[in-house]
């Protein structure tokens, strides 16, 4: 829900909402005799949210709003597969990723100049040659990185920059009978 035009910045605003607690199915068995178990209406004995409930805040303008990272081993490749909003026809954007180990940068990767209108379903998929020091693997699962993308328009300050996105560089494959 987009509370954008109802909202003002400097104002105190009230969310307020209405929850309904619904069965997983309409019917259920009654368990109170075991001897004869019968179907009886499903209800819902406890109400209230389950989960968590989160308020987000985004900026106006354009922004990222999912970064998903694909790894190759075979090829030495990654791959920054990102869904990009609001971006402004015509305008030409670059993404910059920083790939950190322990809050050390380790490698760094920016893509060619793109438009919105270059982007399928809203996202684009960057793919650039990496052959990193450490893999991820059973053994290892210590092996692994942040990234951190950044939306570039003109000029050098960052129009949006993603939370870091945890991954490890692995890769597997199926191969005839091999895997």
């Amino acid at each position: 829900v987009d509370l954008t035009s109802a909202c003002h910045p400097g104002r105190k605003h009230v969310l307020s909402m209405r929850v309904d607690a619904l069965p997983l199915s309409a019917l259920t068995m009654s368990s109170s005799d075991s001897n004869a178990p019968r179907q009886v209406a499903a209800r819902v004995e406890r109400r209230g949210l389950c989960g968590n409930l989160r308020l987000t805040s985004s900026p106006v303008g354009p922004r990222i709003a999912d970064v998903k990272v694909a790894t190759s081993v075979r090829n030495w490749q990654i791959t920054f597969d990102t869904a990009l909003t609001n971006l402004a026809p015509g305008a030409s954007y670059t993404l910059r990723a920083q790939v950190s180990d322990g809050g050390k940068v380790v490698k760094e990767f920016s893509s060619p100049a793109f438009q919105s209108d270059e982007l399928v379903d809203g996202r684009i998929r960057i793919t650039e040659n990496w052959r990193p020091e450490k893999l991820w693997d059973i053994h290892t699962p210590q092996n692994q990185y942040n990234v951190s993308l950044s939306l570039f328009s003109a000029g050098p300050k960052a129009v949006d920059t993603a939370l870091p996105v945890r991954f490890g560089f692995r890769e597997f494959w199926i191969d005839g009978r091999d895997l």
